[in-house]
C-alpha cells in the first residue's frame, strides 16, 4: 500500500513539473512583421549591401537571442522592403548598416508587503534601441551621402503578466519602433539623399 502511495505521489510530482513547464513556455503566435506593404525607395544605384556591426545577446540584461523578432531580424527585413538598386548599369551600392539592435530586461522594486497581494505592480522594463546608417557610394568607393535615424522605446509589465503576455509586449514594443523608426528614416532619406531617389 505504502509503495502504491508513493508511485501515485511521484505521478502526481512529475505532471506538476510537465504543467509547469507547459506554463514557462509562450504559445503567443505573433505576425511577422514587415514592410512589404509600403513603397521602397527606388535608389539610383545598382546594389543594396547589409552590413551589421551589432552582435545579438542573451546575456543579461539583454534578451534578443531570446525574442521571437529580435529587432535585428526586423531591421534586415526593413532592408529588403524598403531599399531598391533601381540603375545596375550606374554603378554604386547602398549600404544599410545596422549599428544597434538591442533589448534589455530590467527588474523593477515591487514592494513586498502584504497590501501589494492586493495589487499588480509593474515589475518588469523592457527597453528596445535600433540605430542604422545609409550610406551611398559610387563605383570608385567615394561617400556620396548618408541617411540615419535612432529610436528608443521602452514598455514596463505588471508582476502577474503570463509569459504570453510578456511576449505581446514584446511585439507590440518592436512594432512600434520600428514603425518609428521607418518615420525617422524617411525623414533624414529625403533631407539627404533626395538627389539619389527615382
Amino acid at each position: 500500500m505504502n509503495m502504491k502511495i508513493a508511485r501515485n505521489f511521484a505521478f502526481f510530482i512529475l505532471g506538476v513539473g510537465m504543467l509547469a513547464g507547459c506554463a514557462g513556455r509562450s504559445s503567443v503566435i505573433v505576425p511577422e512583421i514587415t514592410f512589404s506593404h509600403m513603397q521602397p525607395y527606388q535608389l539610383n544605384i545598382s546594389q543594396i549591401a547589409v552590413e551589421e556591426r551589432f552582435t545579438p545577446s542573451q546575456s543579461s540584461p539583454r534578451i534578443e537571442l531570446r525574442m521571437k523578432q529580435p529587432p535585428i531580424q526586423v531591421l534586415r527585413r526593413w532592408a529588403s522592403d524598403r531599399l531598391a538598386a533601381s540603375n545596375v548599369s550606374v554603378g554604386g551600392t547602398a549600404r544599410f548598416i545596422i549599428i544597434d539592435a538591442g533589448v534589455t530586461e530590467q527588474a523593477l522594486d515591487t514592494d513586498g508587503n502584504f497590501t501589494a497581494y492586493f495589487t499588480n505592480e509593474q515589475a518588469l522594463r523592457y527597453e528596445a534601441s535600433v540605430e542604422a546608417v545609409i550610406e551611398l557610394q559610387s563605383a570608385n568607393g567615394m561617400s556620396k551621402g548618408n541617411a540615419k535615424a535612432r529610436v528608443v522605446r521602452a514598455v514596463t509589465v505588471p508582476e502577474k503578466a503570463s509569459v504570453n503576455e510578456r511576449e505581446q509586449a514584446l511585439f507590440n514594443l518592436i512594432e512600434k519602433l520600428m514603425k518609428e523608426f521607418d518615420a525617422r528614416m524617411d525623414e533624414s532619406i529625403r533631407a539627404h539623399l533626395s538627389t539619389w531617389l527615382q
